[in-house]
Parts: C-alpha cells; structure tokens; sequence
C-alpha cells in the first residue's frame, strides 16, 4: 500500500463509503483479439510503471503538505506557548523547535528535488497515456 493510500484509510476512518460491484472486463471483437493478445504485455509493462510513479508522485505530494504543516507548527508553537520569552522555564527548548523546523523543511526541500528531479508526475503521465493508447 502506497503512503497517500494509508494516509487515506486513516483520514475516512469510520466512513462507510458505497463500492459498487466491479465492471466485468471488456471482451475485444473476436478479429482484433490476436491484436489485443500481442500488445498485452506492454499495456501491463506500461499500466504498471503509470501505477508505481502515481504511487510515488501523490505519496510525494501528501508528504509534502503534511510536513509543511509540522514545519509551520514547530514555527509557531514555541510563540504560542511564550516560550520565546527569556523568563519562561522551556526557553532553551525554543531553539529544539528552531531546529526541527529547519530539518523538516530540508526534507520536505528534498522531496520535492528528488520528485522533479526524477520527474513523477511526467513519468506518470507519459506510462499513464501509453498505458492507455495500448
């Protein structure tokens, strides 16, 4: 299972969401099946490939809002606590936060490099297309 996937089922915790009864595949005209036979192994190399960088690049972008969110949390809570005050018993744990602000967002910094880097989404989207001119 996928990270946007489990982080999916732990948000709809308790939801009762309405499946339907699946679709029986579509049978090809019987003069094109040994057509649909030859290029199946390709569909499903490429179905494949669409489905591991759709994975990634929507676990990728779940990872990075969540992160961002804890980075923007570390930003404020020492303020919201007083803790930034020289008198408060935490202030040397201010800096803790500072800290884990910076690393969550090289993180999130390196996620989003190794993502366009590695192009995610456009691997996505070219296996996605192949996938289904195939």
């Amino acid at each position: 299972m996928a990270l946007h996937q489990a982080i999916q089922r732990l948000l709809l915790t308790g939801v009762r969401l309405q499946s339907f009864e699946p679709l029986p595949p579509p049978q090809p005209p019987q003069r094109l099946a040994p057509l649909f036979e030859a290029v199946e192994s390709q569909h499903r190399k490429f179905d494949q490939r669409a489905i591991h960088y759709g994975h990634r690049y929507r676990s990728g972008f779940w990872v990075i809002y969540l992160l961002s969110a804890i980075a923007v949390l570390c930003a404020v809570l020492p303020l919201a606590l007083g803790w930034d005050s020289p008198q408060h018993a935490f202030h040397p744990y201010a800096r803790l936060w500072a800290i884990s602000e910076v690393v969550v967002i090289g993180v999130v910094s390196s996620i989003y490099w190794l993502g366009h880097r590695r192009d995610w989404q456009g691997e996505w989207l070219r296996a996605r297309t192949t996938a289904e001119l195939t």
